[in-house]
């Protein structure tokens, strides 16, 4: 494996560490159990799970029903600016990598929390209005 991908790869697992352990929080704090939570979703417990211990990155749909029930926007519960610290890394081959992640990368999933929240927010109005 490249280091470019490698590095990449402990990313995403360090993404999916903080979701899952954003999600506990909120679940936790709302005195929510894990299985009444994940009744609420329409998610299995055995996933809801593998989701808070950051053992899997969830789809974009079982997000949005995480956000749902939680009844809070998509962006408040993937804004991880302030946990993505800059990096000092020795290796100059992945400076360019770790400059854009600190840089661009926030931004970016900044316009991609704001389209993904748009697209679902009309095909939950889709929905709603073809049950009319």
């Amino acid at each position: 494996m490249s280091k470019i991908k490698g590095f990449i790869m402990i990313e995403i697992r360090k993404l999916a560490q903080l979701l899952g352990a954003r999600i506990k929080a909120i679940r936790k704090q709302l005195k929510l159990k894990q299985s009444s939570f994940a009744e609420m979703t329409g998610i299995s417990h055995d996933t809801l799970g593998l989701i808070e211990r950051g053992d899997i990155l969830p789809r974009l749909e079982t997000v949005y029903k995480i956000t749902s029930a939680f009844n809070i926007p998509l962006v408040k519960l993937l804004d991880f600016e302030k946990e993505i610290k800059p990096r000092h890394l020795k290796h100059s081959s992945t400076a360019p990598l770790n400059l854009y992640i600190k840089t661009e990368l926030p931004r970016q999933i900044r316009k991609i929390q704001t389209a993904a929240q748009g697209i679902l927010d009309k095909t939950k109005s889709v929905t709603t209005d073809k049950r009319r």
